[in-house]
């Protein structure tokens, strides 16, 4: 077995449980130059923001695994 094909392997093994379970993977990002539309508001509607970064982790790893983002 080469190398390349031994990483290959190892890597499939620990990436298969975000593959067979999409409820698994949570999403963490981080944002600068928010401007919130009411801070009031229940739900907070963004009416500016710049993305600095983002990353796709376990859900039981992020900080509010409740949370969620919508484009439109």
């Amino acid at each position: 077995m080469t190398k390349p094909r031994a990483r290959e392997r190892a890597f499939r093994a620990h990436t298969e449980p975000a593959r067979t379970s999409t409820r698994a993977l949570g999403m963490s990002y981080e944002i600068a130059d928010a401007r919130v539309a009411d801070v009031r508001d229940k739900v907070w509607i963004l009416t500016k923001v710049t993305f600095t970064g983002a990353a796709i982790l376990w859900r039981d790893k992020a900080a509010y695994r409740e949370t969620w983002i919508e484009l439109g």
